[in-house]
């Protein structure tokens, strides 16, 4: 082979070789792009959940306060109740007292009924005596 065919054919074969080579280096482009289009996606996606994170946060941090508020709202309430529970109790303590006291006022009355009605029996029964001997029953003894 002449000097001339050895360089048509190293030519050929080296334009063979180009060929190839931008065909790897159009399909390692192509590669690359779907890369690069994976990873915005996959940055966009992070961008996402990173925004509705910190829009969770700020949700979390409201319903923590109007929680807190809440629960403030509730023992300023069972405070108001504590108290009220506590000015009942010291009505019923009174109320209390004073039934003691109509209890102790009652007995004292019925003892002075006892003793008002026995000395109602004594005295009627003088009475019957001196009706009977007012009117002279015979028969019947006379007590005095």
């Amino acid at each position: 082979m002449t000097e001339l065919a050895e360089l048509d054919e190293r030519v050929n074969r080296l334009t063979l070789e180009v060929v190839d080579i931008r065909g790897i280096a159009t399909k390692a482009e192509i590669d690359a792009a779907d890369v690069r289009a994976g990873l915005r996606g996959h940055t966009k996606a992070l961008e996402d959940l990173r925004k509705t994170q910190l829009e969770q946060g700020r949700d979390i941090v409201d319903l923590r306060s109007e929680m807190r508020r809440g629960f403030a709202r509730i023992d300023e309430r069972f405070a108001g109740m504590d108290e009220r529970f506590a000015g009942i109790d010291g009505r019923l303590d009174g109320m209390d007292k004073r039934f003691d006291g109509m209890d102790e006022r009652f007995a004292r009355l019925e003892g002075e009924m006892k003793e008002g009605f026995a000395t109602v029996g004594v005295e009627l029964a003088k009475i019957s005596t001196l009706l009977r001997v007012a009117i002279r029953q015979p028969g019947q003894p006379v007590e005095s």
